[in-house]
């Protein structure tokens, strides 16, 4: 059982390594790219954060033209409300799944 968590340790320890290396180190930063998503009606967003049931465009896009579309289309209201919404991705493989819940 010892030699068991042993081993389990050592691959928990060299993943978290690699990918450490492979990010940078960045990984619980910022990437100044986000998911954006603009919907027709506030309504069509069905979860929490980005998740929805249909969308007018959905990218991953530099922040900062996210929040000019807020800016233009919604009413500066951020990142979780309105018709407009965004989650910044860190650094890592997973920017698509960033906020779809």
């Amino acid at each position: 059982m010892k030699t068991l968590l042993k081993i389990f340790l050592t691959i928990a320890i060299i993943l978290f390594a690699a990918f450490y290396f492979l990010t940078g180190g960045h990984f619980f930063e910022k990437s100044g790219i986000s998911n954006c998503v603009v919907v027709e009606q506030e309504t069509d967003f069905t979860g929490e954060r980005l998740k929805h049931s249909r969308h007018v465009s959905f990218d991953r896009v530099p922040t900062p033209e996210c929040i000019e579309k807020d800016r233009q289309l919604d009413k500066r209201d951020g990142p979780k409300k309105g018709k407009v919404r965004w989650a910044e991705c860190t650094f890592g493989p997973d920017c698509d799944e960033a906020g779809m819940f």
